[in-house]
């Protein structure tokens, strides 16, 4: 009886370990998706840039297959004013790190 147990556990945990055997290219691409259906967002490009090297790039059209979008790393998104924030924030942060030392 012993022996039986032992094997179901071992058997087990192999198939919980075999469920979350995903690449981190995998699951960059499981979140893109995840958070365009959440947030109802119908398009989005993410690319990841490590010291030049681009590491990760993955396009996403809600609407289409992935076969079949016509995104790409190059797409151009209008975010308008959006951008003003992000500049201002790294701004900020850099004033506050230098005044800091």
């Amino acid at each position: 009886m012993a022996h039986r147990l032992v094997v179901f556990i071992a058997l087990w945990l192999q198939t919980g370990c075999m469920q979350n055997d995903l690449s981190f290219r995998d699951k960059l691409i499981h979140q893109v998706e995840n958070n365009a259906q959440l947030h109802g967002i119908p398009a989005q490009a993410v690319l990841v840039n490590d010291n030049g090297d681009i590491t990760f790039k993955y396009a996403f059209e809600a609407s289409k297959s992935r076969d079949d979008s016509t995104l790409n790393e190059h797409s151009v998104f209008p975010i308008f004013s959006v951008s003003k924030l992000f500049a201002t924030v790294l701004v900020f942060q850099l004033v506050e790190k230098n005044s800091s030392h």
